[in-house]
């Protein structure tokens, strides 16, 4: 291309129309199972095959999201769904499942891969991994610096792809629990329920929106991401408008290939009815990137007067019939709807809208919710497709490459994340310790102790989830230290931190690895090497007993990370409407936080063993150091009984 790309998003065919007139040079688009906008309208098989043909003529690339994480009984509708994309014009599909990426370079070698946002990839171990693995594009994390961005582009060969406009997520992509956590609606599964959009209240009753972020904006840097060779600029919002997704396209478009005019592409964007505006880690300054206003929409002024016909509202913006109007209560937050046709003029300084007043009041808010003055086709054209079925021999094949296993025996694997457990700790009665420190502590550890070398076998270091750029050696030295002290056991948050362990180090998969189905398990252990691996925590039973790989580590006890953040938030301890509470911690600079109580499935032991699983996870981080509660949670451990108060998560009630 002879210009970065512009990426928009397509949640129907209004929005792909939109997206085509405001210069896309690509789309991203989901079909109605296996993507991360599960509650967006999205496309029929037919309906994507006659959009492949209208996007071809204009020259327009199209990816497909796939990018959920896969339960096992989904797996045959899986092998259908890519049998029909590799029969497809699709350009590429955008995936986040490990077990996907090994279906589809077994046997879909055609189809083309990117890496979705949500597998966390924000260094240069994480681009060199998918490198290696032959996708042809990255989609970064959205916590980048433009240093770091910058960095991890001069290292690769792969397109990289950077978000630049829309809704910001507080945790990071792909290690958000919160959703699943509160009803099991997961966000890896496409049905984030936006918990980092409520209102929560602190212990002193007062109430905020403590993690709601504004919207992400990066017009006023598209030169510099230019020039630092940036591939593709993406726009997020499947859920949008067609309004929005032209006027975005549009503002991006004017930029990208004329870099004077971000002043007149700014003027565009004040109507995207979004969030108000942050660059966010981009322009390295987050201080004002959390919202006071969770309002979408242009705000316009405030209610003056009100009378038994309408309302007035002091403003300097023009309005025009086709505006859709948002009036926010200043009293309830509640907020409607308020068309303009006929039904307004201006008088004066002020403007008069004839309306029903019953809910409304003097001082509420105005926004411009959308304007109406574009239209778009609804429809895509008729088109033949032909018939595409994968053969049930072929599908067969494929599901018996799967071989049953399960652990030779029980193990039991311990966390701490402070040295000070290893007081508190009594090793000999586990199987495995796994040290999760911060930072600080890994630098002040002795590993040639008598202690820790006599036990070095049962030792497992763990990196973090987040390494920036900066942190790469001195993870890399660190372990190269631990192995010439003859420590051979590695746990990893990220397949790509592979690349910097020790050779011939055993190496383990922690949580944020996904494995919800045999074949990221058998991806893991056949392609990666891996020696065990945990299964997620948001996981259920009925996934668990479909699975015929039992050898993983089910958590049977722990405090889950339902956000895991780069950004810094005000709110130490708070509470949700169900008064269920929670505790902001700080680790390495990341906000982490945690439920009060924790997950205790300590008491379904035995009903996980009946069926074939052996490895077993006690997690005492976030816990204070004690030798009691050691030894209370291992002997309900070995009683298979209950821990109270403490919550089930998803388990019995079954991951959506």
């Amino acid at each position: 291309m002879d210009k970065t790309e512009l990426l928009l998003p397509v949640g129907n065919a209004e929005t792909f129309y939109a997206a085509i007139e405001g210069g896309a040079d690509a789309i991203y688009l989901g079909l109605r199972m296996f993507n991360a906008r599960g509650r967006a309208s999205n496309f029929s098989h037919i309906q994507l095959w006659a959009l492949l043909e209208e996007a071809k003529k204009k020259n327009v690339l199209v990816f497909l999201t796939v990018n959920t994480l896969i339960k096992n009984e989904e797996i045959p509708d899986l092998l259908d769904f890519l049998h029909f994309i590799s029969q497809s014009k699709l350009d590429a599909i955008i995936i986040q499942d490990w077990g996907v990426y090994h279906i589809v370079k077994k046997h879909f070698k055609n189809i083309t891969l990117h890496a979705s946002t949500q597998m966390g990839i924000h260094n240069s171990l994480g681009i060199k991994h998918v490198e290696n693995k032959k996708f042809t594009r990255a989609v970064v994390a959205r916590e980048l610096s433009f240093k770091e961005l910058k960095t991890i582009k001069s290292k690769t060969s792969i397109e990289i792809e950077v978000f630049v406009h829309g809704a910001l997520c507080y945790s990071f992509s792909g290690m958000c629990l919160f959703s699943s956590f509160l009803g099991g609606a997961g966000a890896n599964r496409g049905l984030c329920a936006q918990p980092c959009r409520r209102l929560y209240a602190k212990p002193n009753n007062s109430s905020g929106y403590f993690f709601s972020l504004k919207d992400n904006q990066q017009i006023s840097l598209i030169p510099s991401l230019v020039d630092i060779g940036i591939d593709s600029f993406k726009v997020e919002g499947r859920m949008k408008s067609a309004e929005y997704v032209n006027a975005v396209a549009k503002s991006y478009n004017m930029v990208i290939k004329d870099r004077t005019k971000v002043k007149d592409a700014l003027d565009i964007l004040k109507y995207d009815t979004g969030r108000e505006k942050t660059e966010y880690f981009l322009n390295n300054d987050v201080s004002g990137a959390i919202t006071k206003n969770t309002s979408t929409g242009l705000l316009i002024g405030k209610i003056v007067d009100i009378n038994s016909k309408g309302f007035y509202i002091s403003s300097k913006e023009e309005l025009f019939s086709g505006y859709r109007l948002r009036v926010k209560s200043s009293r309830t937050d509640s907020q409607q709807i308020v068309k303009l046709k006929e039904n307004f003029k201006q008088e004066g300084k002020v403007w008069f809208i004839s309306a029903d007043c019953k809910n409304i009041n003097v001082g509420d808010s105005i926004f411009i919710a959308s304007r109406g003055i574009y239209k778009f086709p609804n429809k895509l054209p008729n088109v033949k497709m032909p018939k595409i079925f994968l053969e049930n021999k072929v599908k067969t094949k494929i599901l018996k490459t799967n071989k049953e296993f399960e652990a030779k025996r029980r193990e039991l694997y311990v966390r701490v994340d402070t040295l000070q457990w290893l007081k508190k700790v009594h090793i000999k009665s586990v199987d495995y310790l796994i040290l999760n420190l911060s930072k600080q502590e890994w630098k002040a550890i002795k590993v040639d102790t008598k202690y820790l070398l006599e036990n070095r076998n049962r030792l497992i270091f763990e990196l973090p989830k987040f390494i920036p750029e900066k942190d790469i050696n001195f993870y890399r030295n660190l372990l190269e230290g631990f192995a010439s002290n003859g420590y051979r056991n590695y746990m990893i948050s990220h397949v790509s931190q592979k690349l910097i362990l020790p050779k011939n180090a055993k190496v383990f998969t922690n949580e944020n690895v996904y494995v919800l189905n045999d074949f990221s398990a058998k991806y893991l252990q056949e392609e990666e090497g891996i020696r065990d691996f945990m299964y997620p925590l948001e996981n259920d039973f009925q996934n668990l007993r479909f699975s015929r790989n039992k050898s993983g580590i089910i958590s049977l006890f722990y405090h889950p990370q339902l956000f895991y953040s780069r950004m810094p938030v005000e709110v130490s301890e708070f509470k949700d409407d169900r008064n269920n509470t929670y505790q902001k911690m700080i680790k390495d600079g990341m906000t982490i936080i945690i439920p009060t109580d924790p997950v205790s499935l300590l008491h379904q032991k035995n009903k996980l063993m009946d069926v074939g699983y052996k490895r077993f996870l006690i997690d005492f981080s976030f816990i204070k150091a004690s030798s009691n509660v050691f030894k209370t949670i291992l002997k309900r451990f070995g009683d298979s009984k209950q821990i109270q108060p403490s919550y089930g998560f998803n388990f019995k009630n079954g991951l959506k």
